[in-house]
């Protein structure tokens, strides 16, 4: 890549920070077939993730419906009162997660904590990473194209100034700033 690009690499960050679309032509241009390249790896990663939540497999149903009904008892319950605390309903929401993640690894992904780290109640019991629940930890959020546009962008912004960087603290580079500084203090004689 050109040093020149250095600038137009910062010009394209500035219009996806600004809210400003690029297209994939630009990011052709700028970081050639090899970025364009990677971008599209990163998209088709996202697509993948994003068609791995599209549906619920039936034991993460299971276990969103039992942590409702968990949710349920837990608003539901009042301390003096006929009504047991809900702890069991949690506790029957985390042995279904553990026995989901015993049967297929790949359901661990649907949960922001593991079995381990939940506890049996509201705040603790792990939430599906879908669920709008404000006590979840992470989300499945969805990462945009330009997102993915900027990333790469940003890749390619770092990696010039990486090869700066050792240029300048190379001795080519040393010996070039001398070689410079010392044209200027003749060109000002």
């Amino acid at each position: 890549m050109k040093l020149t690009n250095k600038t137009k690499l910062e010009k394209l960050i500035a219009k996806i920070d600004n809210g400003k679309a690029v297209s994939l032509r630009d990011l052709q241009f700028n970081l050639g077939i090899d970025g364009l390249n990677k971008y599209n790896t990163l998209w088709n990663a996202e697509q993948k993730r994003r068609e791995f939540f599209e549906t619920k497999p039936q034991p993460i149903q299971d276990y969103d419906e039992l942590v409702k009904q968990a949710d349920f008892a837990n608003n539901k319950y009042q301390p003096n009162t006929k009504h047991p605390k809900p702890t069991k309903h949690y506790q029957l929401c985390i042995d279904l997660q553990k026995k989901s993640i015993e049967a297929n690894t790949a359901l661990a992904q649907w949960f922001d904590r593991t079995a381990n780290e939940a506890t049996a109640d509201a705040e603790g019991v792990a939430r599906l990473v879908t669920s709008r629940s404000e006590l979840k930890r992470t989300s499945a959020e969805t990462i945009s194209k330009e997102t993915i546009k900027r990333k790469v962008l940003q890749s390619a912004l770092d990696k010039i100034e990486a090869e700066e960087k050792a240029f300048r603290e190379s001795a080519d580079g040393i010996k070039l700033k001398r070689m410079l500084a010392d044209l200027n203090k003749k060109s000002r004689l």
